[in-house]
């Protein structure tokens, strides 16, 4: 179980570094790429919070039902 946390977090990150690698390498426009690769890091970064927020807000719900039956 635990490898598999490992190699989503190193998909996670290595990935967008390997495609800001090859394009800073094509293009040459170092600023740029770091710009698109942090939005490719935080954006999916945070889609996970907020299903995270999500989740916890739908237990949190669903147990003061269940405690209040």
């Amino acid at each position: 179980m635990l490898s598999v946390l490992f190699t989503i977090s190193c998909l996670g990150l290595g990935l967008p570094a390997v495609a800001a690698g090859f394009a800073v390498a094509k293009g040459g426009r170092l600023v740029t790429t770091s710009y698109v690769y942090g939005v490719s890091v935080i954006f999916p970064a945070a889609l996970a919070t907020l299903n995270l927020i999500r989740l916890r807000t739908d237990n949190r719900a669903l147990t003061a039902d269940q405690s209040t039956a």
